[in-house]
């Protein structure tokens, strides 16, 4: 099976021979504004839109990339199979409040699959528990975050001859959820949080950047809004930065929240946002959004707050760039 990062690669390559050229003409503003390194209670009405879906092909690969997002009653947090009591020796993260922001992104490129969930709540603005479950054609894994106060725990688990059935049903209370299939676990290990990071901080994933990158009110060149990122690895510093506005080519569908839709072709002026990425100790491995790497950047509709394109490098390519192909907006 394709790991994570065969799998970006598959994608980004099938992106990079399909992407659009680009018309950039970045202006300038005043006034510059640090927000504050606690984000605003990050809900749908202030992200503005519900899914997003990005796909690609050509001869050689069809890729494709879905993200969804849900308010769930904090009640629908499952943690089993996961995580057993006797296993783990802290106390995990509950709710602050009543609700729940869950992040869903499926993503595929030929035959690999893999489904992404993040479990995140506003009231603490921090992540509670995030899984990945790989699908390849002869094997297939599951990676599941746990977390705490002052630590991670990561689990991880593996097909086997009695481990269950491939695909488990993703819907729960009415929300499609990535569950975990109750595969052997192959290994499990605590890390510890950095000290560098600040007790009142939270924790995000680099797929809730998205969310959090069209809530945050960025208006003018400059302003910037700072958050805490754990990846696979390693826990980074992001500072999501206003650099200015470009103008692009695009082509998509739009679902309205009285459910119309209408296709948008043409071109649209866009808030260029950069991720600057500072690895919190040594890290692992680089900071990676969709594979992409470098300098990564979010160009999003000023109206809607939609990220019409994800900009970075990849590997073997240099620098490409995802458009979109749909979404949905909230009312």
């Amino acid at each position: 099976m394709a790991g994570p990062g065969r799998l970006a690669s598959i994608v980004l390559l099938a992106v990079a021979l399909l992407s659009p050229a680009v018309l950039a003409d970045a202006t300038t503003e005043p006034k510059a504004v640090s927000l504050p390194a606690t984000p605003a209670v990050l809900a749908l009405k202030a992200i503005g839109w519900q899914s997003l879906e990005y796909s690609r092909s050509n001869i050689w690969a069809s890729v494709s990339s879905r993200i969804v997002l849900h308010e769930v009653p904090a009640a629908a947090l499952e943690r089993r199979p996961l995580f057993d009591a006797e296993a783990v020796a802290g106390e995990a993260l509950t709710p602050a409040g009543g609700r729940l922001l869950l992040l869903q992104a499926e993503n595929q490129a030929a035959s690999n699959r893999e489904r992404l969930s993040s479990w995140f709540d506003p009231s603490a603005n921090t992540l509670l528990q995030r899984c990945r479950v790989a699908y390849g054609r002869s094997d297939s894994r599951a990676q599941c975050y746990l977390y705490e106060d002052a630590a991670v725990w990561r689990e991880r688990r593996e097909r086997g001859g009695n481990g269950g059935p491939d695909e488990p049903e993703w819907v729960q209370g009415g929300a499609k959820t990535a569950a975990v299939p109750d595969w052997p676990v192959s290994s499990r290990v605590e890390l510890a949080r950095p000290a560098a990071i600040p007790a009142d901080a939270g924790l995000t994933s680099p797929m809730l950047l998205l969310p959090l990158a069209s809530a945050a009110p960025l208006e003018q060149t400059g302003d910037s809004q700072t958050v805490f990122v754990h990846t696979d690895h390693d826990f980074y510093r992001v500072t999501l930065r206003l650099k200015g506005r470009e103008t692009i080519d695009v082509e998509y569908r739009l679902t309205a929240a009285d459910g119309a839709i209408r296709k948008v072709v043409g071109q649209a002026r866009t808030l260029v946002v950069a991720l600057e990425a500072h690895a919190v100790g040594a890290a692992r491995d680089e900071f990676t959004l969709l594979g992409m790497s470098g300098s990564l950047q979010l160009l999003l509709d000023p109206a809607t707050r939609v990220p019409l394109a994800i900009r970075g490098n990849a590997p073997w390519i240099g620098q490409t760039e995802l458009r979109l192909d749909g979404a949905s907006l909230v009312e």
